[in-house]
């Protein structure tokens, strides 16, 4: 996989189907990855994010995962780096939204030329 994009919902499944929503159609779901980590929220959060994942067509791309018990941020993004094998991870905050082409720009910066040209750097004698 190509790139891995981790999500913690901590009790803000409102937000966090925003982040999706603005995700749709920047994600390849054949190279790409979302993983919803919810941070043992108690609430509604994994069933109402599950539903919408179903409804909204989300599943090619999207995943939603447990962390078994709230230890933090860091913790659940860790949940969900384990949760797929990737060369590259973003780590989105629930309250992000993430603009048209944003993933494709970043992806462009990350990924190293498909062609034999190198940059080359030249000192005056």
């Amino acid at each position: 996989m190509r790139l891995c994009i981790v999500i913690v919902n901590q009790r803000t499944p409102g937000q966090v189907l925003d982040v999706l929503g603005s995700l749709d159609g920047q994600v390849d779901p054949v190279t790409d990855q979302v993983v919803v980590v919810d941070n043992d929220s108690r609430d509604d959060s994994v069933p109402r994010i599950d539903a919408a994942i179903a409804q909204r067509g989300f599943g090619a791309w999207c995943t939603l995962v447990r962390a078994p018990r709230n230890a933090g941020l860091a913790a659940a993004n860790n949940v969900g780096i384990r949760a797929a094998d990737a060369d590259y991870y973003l780590l989105l905050y629930s309250e992000m939204l993430v603009r048209p082409g944003a993933i494709a720009i970043t992806l462009r910066l990350w990924l190293p030329a498909r062609s034999a040209q190198h940059p080359t750097m030249r000192w005056r004698s």
